[in-house]
């Protein structure tokens, strides 16, 4: 019989980082309504399931203004709309083109939603306050 550390897990968890990679956020496939915007955004980093640390970086271009908010949503697959889960910080002075880098701990419940691809990330504009663009987050 072995043990879980000889499989690569630590108290039922993966022992290694996994890669995030996210669809590239885009006003078509925000929910409930569609935004018509050229924006775009793409997101990257990595999630360890033993400390549920998500680093993560956001690069988004063509906004219709600065961003107002961004945040982590979920549950939701990719034609639902969700409460906000996690606030995105958003750098002083940020543009309409821009990045953020941080990071979040994540709780079991939102861990489980991330592995099972139910979180998404959005940004928000003035023009478009429930949200211009969105991703669906994909953790490997």
């Amino acid at each position: 019989m072995s043990c879980q550390s000889d499989l690569g897990f630590q108290d039922d968890k993966q022992a290694s980082t996994l890669r995030i990679t996210g669809e590239q956020a885009t006003g078509a496939k925000e929910r409930p309504t569609p935004v018509t915007t050229n924006a775009t955004a793409t997101i990257s980093g990595t999630y360890d399931p033993n400390t549920n640390i998500l680093n993560y970086t956001i690069t988004w271009t063509g906004l219709s203004g600065a961003p107002t908010a961004a945040h982590f949503h979920g549950p939701a697959d990719r034609n639902t709309a969700a409460g906000v889960l996690i606030a995105i910080p958003l750098p002083t002075g940020a543009g309409a083109s821009g990045t953020v880098t941080s990071t979040a701990t994540l709780t079991d419940q939102q861990e489980s939603q991330a592995l099972s691809q139910a979180l998404y990330y959005n940004i928000h504009t003035a023009a478009n306050p429930g949200g211009e663009i969105r991703g669906q987050l994909v953790v490997q």
